[in-house]
């Protein structure tokens, strides 16, 4: 899965991205047509804001996580998103 990073803050640190690649990039289990997902992170008064876009062969399902800790939001993201693709996925068998 392809990941770009949108950060206005800039405060990403390279650690921080190699985690949510490692967590974002298990969708693919869920759907292989989950091929790109964008991530833009913000820092609003030590709480980081996660909202991320995947785009899963034309269709786009996206997401949303607050926590005070970055690897929080993130796990909670990819929860969030695994389960809508599990939901996507069993619509499309039926």
């Amino acid at each position: 899965m392809e990941l770009l990073f949108r950060n206005a803050d800039g405060n990403l640190s390279q650690r921080q991205r190699d985690y949510a690649i490692r967590k974002l990039s298990r969708l693919t289990r869920y759907d292989a047509r989950a091929s790109r997902a964008e991530v833009a992170h913000s820092e609003v008064r030590h709480e980081h804001l996660l909202q991320v876009t995947v785009n899963a062969d034309g269709e786009w399902i996206r997401g949303k996580a607050q926590s005070r800790n970055f690897r929080e939001a993130v796990d909670h993201l990819a929860d969030l998103l695994e389960s809508r693709l599990k939901r996507r996925k069993e619509k499309h068998a039926s």
